[in-house]
């Protein structure tokens, strides 16, 4: 796997000095790996995605639903010992301050697998509250004993609305990318974060984006013939073909900025599926994962050139 994909910048692209600082190597480990080797769907399995996938059977599921009611292609991007070397010290379990009050949320959970690699390393006492648009889904990370918000918080209730500031941790794992409004999700998290609190994000880049029409009823779809899938509504201004490090820098150092969260520590790591009968080796996608810090916003990203 890990002639796959890269975990280092180019050596050759002009990232400023700052940027390269705070770049952290997280190589390779065995655990992607064996988390490949361990989850390769049957046939049967296959064909019964395959067959909920493409016909009125699965009338109204989004494919992601279809993945938990099979409990297929199931996700992984870090292990303990990575994301505990991106996080902010006092964000571990082993803090000084650990003992006090420490409140997580995970912004489109999935089925809750990485939430709890997530969960782990935090402080002893920390809540974790969950969201997923996917009814499948919440479903699960009920089941994991999750608290579970059924909702996209670009859009949210008003009894969400009244929740500013309540978290210290606002993860949002390969969700930018999947979402109608990334730019109002992006805002919403800086609104629920504490003062000086941190947002996780992760996206695989080059950015490619589109949403689950059926998991996001009211969003409008656009370019997909099928009406199963939509075009995002918003734009985080990424321009189109750039190259992985081109988009990484734009997100770093001006995308990000503008949305009021400043950078603090990244890295580039693969995101890696579990496979099916037909493609036992899985599937992999190149993410940028970055921790940045809450601030005031400053002006609203500019179009990258």
């Amino acid at each position: 796997m890990s002639s796959k994909l890269l975990h280092s910048l180019s050596s050759s692209h002009a990232y400023s000095q700052h940027t390269r600082s705070i770049f952290q190597s997280l190589q390779s480990s065995s655990t992607a790996s064996s988390f490949i080797a361990s989850n390769q769907a049957s046939l049967f399995k296959t064909l019964q995605h395959k067959v909920l996938s493409n016909t009125f059977l699965g009338y109204g599921q989004s494919d992601f639903d279809i993945n938990g009611t099979l409990d297929m292609y199931p996700l992984h991007l870090f292990n303990e010992s990575q994301i505990s070397s991106l996080l902010p010290p006092s964000h571990s379990s082993s803090s000084p301050s650990s003992s006090s009050s420490f409140a997580l949320l995970d912004v489109g959970a999935g089925a809750g697998a990485v939430t709890a690699t997530l969960a782990s390393t935090l402080p002893a006492h920390a809540t974790v509250t969950a969201t997923e648009t996917s009814p499948v889904m919440a479903g699960l990370l009920s089941d994991r004993g999750y608290e579970v918000w059924g909702h996209d918080i670009a859009s949210p209730p008003a009894h969400v609305e009244q929740k500013g500031e309540s978290f210290d941790l606002v993860s949002m794992l390969n969700v930018i990318d999947r979402t109608p409004r990334p730019l109002s999700l992006l805002r919403a998290a800086h609104r629920l974060l504490k003062p000086n609190g941190h947002v996780l994000l992760a996206t695989p880049l080059p950015f490619r984006p589109f949403f689950f029409a059926a998991n996001h009823k009211g969003a409008q779809v656009t370019g997909y013939a099928t009406k199963r899938h939509g075009k995002p509504v918003e734009s985080l201004a990424l321009r189109e073909g750039g190259s992985w490090d081109e988009q990484c820098q734009y997100m770093l150092e001006k995308a990000l900025p503008a949305l009021g969260l400043a950078p603090v520590a990244f890295s580039r790591l693969p995101y890696v599926s579990g496979g099916d009968y037909f493609k036992p080796e899985g599937y992999v996608l190149d993410d940028l994962v970055v921790v940045a810090r809450k601030i005031e916003p400053a002006e609203p990203p500019a179009v990258q050139r």
